[in-house]
């Protein structure tokens, strides 16, 4: 029973003049096409890779934070990646069970539940260790490439383009390790 998170950062939901809708993670673009609704599962449909929209014109539905997280053998998530997207205290499901598009043009379904779940209760969730990873399983493999080989010069500039999920587990591996003032001061400075 694991889950990991892939992915986290601040998104944007546009409403186009289309009525079309946009959703930006980051700074990544995606066309959210509607395919049909069925009760059980929510709304069914395809998201689109897309080259930077010009969003001028569009109305801000709504922007918050977003996690994509995938799980294995857990019993409260099926073992798909999920994208929760918070709103109003609390996170919208939405199953990417095919991953996001990764090139422009790409279509890749999704499935927007109605389920929520309160953004508390996400949070506790997965700011805990994963049910059955003890620490010592959690902190075995470096979280970077070669980072024993690495100065803290290097290993800064690999900081820079880090998720702050990434960041998080980088900071506890190096307290375990190295223990280098340099590399935890600039890990916290690109987490606030």
């Amino acid at each position: 029973m694991t889950y990991r998170i892939t992915r986290e950062g601040i998104y944007e939901l546009y409403r186009m003049a289309d009525k079309g809708r946009v959703l930006v993670l980051d700074d990544e673009h995606f066309s959210l096409e509607r395919g049909y609704f069925t009760i059980s599962e929510g709304s069914q449909g395809e998201l689109v890779g897309r080259r930077t929209s010009d969003l001028s014109q569009a109305n801000l539905v709504r922007r918050g934070s977003y996690r994509i997280v995938e799980f294995e053998e857990e019993s409260e998530f099926q073992d798909i990646p999920y994208l929760f997207l918070e709103h109003r205290n609390r996170y919208d499901e939405i199953y990417l069970s095919e991953g996001l598009p990764k090139q422009v043009g790409e279509r890749r379904r999704y499935i927007y539940t109605d389920h929520t779940i309160a953004a508390g209760e996400l949070d506790a969730y997965l700011e805990s260790s994963p049910p059955g990873m003890d620490e010592e399983e959690e902190f075995a493999e470096p979280p970077v490439e070669d980072y024993f080989d690495l100065t803290a010069g290097d290993l800064a500039e690999k900081i820079r383009q880090m998720r702050p999920a990434e960041l998080r587990r980088l900071e506890e591996f190096e307290k375990r390790h190295k223990n280098r003032n340099t590399v935890l001061n600039t890990i916290r400075n690109e987490l606030h």
